[in-house]
C-alpha cells in the first residue's frame, strides 16, 4: 500500500510540476508559401492553385506572394516577413489571425532565378519556410548603357544576360543597327565591338535563345543607342618594347643532374 501511495504521489508532483508548460504558448508548427503569382495580391486565387514554386514570368512584372502559419491553436496571431534572396522585401503591418493569408507585391527588377522564403512569429517562435524559386523571365542588355559615349575608334564590350521559363540559354546574338556581328554560347554573354565613327549613332541588340533555339519569351530582346564623340586628347596605345619583333632568342643551356 505505501509503494502505491509513492507512486500516485510522483505522478501528481509530476502533473503539477508540468502544468505551467500546458498553459503557455507552444512553437509555430510551421509557415509555408501557398502561392506565387504574376497578379495583384487581391485578385482572385485561381482553382485549382498551381504550386508555387519554379514558377515564372516577365521581369518588371509584379507578382503576387502569398503565405500561410499554423500554430498550435486557433488564437495563434502571426507577424509575416518576406524575403527574396536574403533580403527583406515587406512584412505585414498588423497581426494575420489564422485561418487567413498574408500576401505581399514584388516586382523583379530583371531576370534570373530569385529564392522567396517567409517567416512568421506569434511574438515569442519564429518559424522559416522553405525557400521557393521564382524565373523572372526576359533578356537584359548589361552593357553598354542607354547614351554610353564612345570615342571614335573606340571598342567596347556588349554584355547581356536572359532568363527562359524553362530549360537554359542555347545562344545569345548581338546586332549592331540591325545587323548579326557575332554568337556567344557560354555565359557571361559578351562581344568585343567596335563601332563605325559615322553614323554618330547605333543601336545595340540582343536577342537570346533558349534550348529549344526559340528566342526567350516574352521579352527576348534588349537594345540601347550608344553615340560616338570625338576623343577628348589621344587614344592611349600600347606597344612591346622588349622583345623587339623578330628578336632572335638565345636557348639556355641544359645540364642534366647526374646526381
Amino acid at each position: 500500500m505505501k509503494l502505491r501511495l509513492n507512486f500516485y504521489l510522483g505522478l501528481f508532483l509530476g502533473i503539477y510540476a508540468m502544468a505551467p508548460l500546458f498553459g503557455q504558448q507552444q512553437a509555430v508548427i510551421s509557415v509555408g508559401i501557398t502561392s506565387v503569382l504574376v497578379q495583384g495580391v487581391f485578385d482572385p486565387l485561381p482553382s485549382p492553385i498551381p504550386p508555387p514554386n519554379e514558377r515564372s514570368g516577365p521581369a518588371l512584372t509584379p507578382i503576387a506572394i502569398r503565405a500561410n502559419a499554423v500554430g498550435t491553436t486557433l488564437q495563434s496571431s502571426f507577424t509575416y516577413s518576406f524575403f527574396v534572396n536574403g533580403l527583406q522585401i515587406g512584412t505585414t503591418e498588423a497581426v494575420v489571425p489564422p485561418p487567413n493569408a498574408a500576401a505581399v507585391a514584388w516586382t523583379p527588377p530583371q531576370p534570373g532565378a530569385y529564392f522567396i522564403t517567409v517567416t512568421a512569429t506569434d511574438g515569442v517562435n519564429t518559424a522559416t519556410s522553405l525557400p521557393v524559386r521564382y524565373f523572372a523571365t526576359g533578356t537584359q542588355l548589361i552593357s553598354p548603357l542607354a547614351g554610353t559615349l564612345v570615342p571614335n575608334g573606340s571598342s567596347l564590350v556588349i554584355k547581356g544576360d536572359a532568363t527562359p521559363a524553362g530549360g537554359f540559354i542555347q545562344r545569345m546574338d548581338f546586332y549592331a543597327d540591325g545587323e548579326l556581328i557575332g554568337t556567344d554560347s557560354s555565359a557571361p554573354y559578351s562581344l568585343i565591338y567596335t563601332p563605325a565613327t559615322t553614323p554618330t549613332t547605333h543601336t545595340i541588340e540582343i536577342r537570346a535563345f533558349d534550348n529549344n533555339g526559340l528566342q526567350v519569351s516574352p521579352n527576348g530582346t534588349s537594345t540601347a543607342t550608344i553615340t560616338m564623340v570625338a576623343p577628348i586628347g589621344v587614344l592611349p596605345t600600347s606597344v612591346i618594347a622588349s622583345p623587339l619583333n623578330g628578336s632572335p632568342l638565345a636557348i639556355p643551356n641544359y645540364v642534366a643532374n647526374t646526381a
